[in-house]
């Protein structure tokens, strides 16, 4: 997943060509997004969702899949603890 894809091209730190090329090679999905704008926000959660979901259902059965409550075939997601706090100064 690449961000800032509102950058002009010259103003990248990573290309969206080399981003491609990182991303065949390690066989990964390839998606650049910016926040600013909105742009793939929607579709890269999808993407790390689905992603997420693969690699559960493939972890299931394996000797640790009962320490991550995959037993059942349910994720178990829990979240312990106090919220983290929001700061004074962030996405205003």
């Amino acid at each position: 997943m690449g961000n800032k894809c509102d950058l002009p091209q010259t103003e990248r730190i990573v290309s969206t060509e080399e981003g491609i090329l990182l991303a065949e090679k390690y066989k990964v999905p390839f998606l650049e997004t910016s926040a600013k704008e909105g742009t793939n926000i929607n579709e890269m959660f999808q993407v790390l969702g689905e992603k997420m979901v693969e690699k559960f259902k493939n972890t299931v059965g394996d000797d640790h899949s009962k320490d991550r409550g995959a037993a059942s075939g349910n994720a178990v997601i829990s979240g312990g603890g106090d919220p983290p706090k929001k700061k004074k100064d962030c996405c205003q």
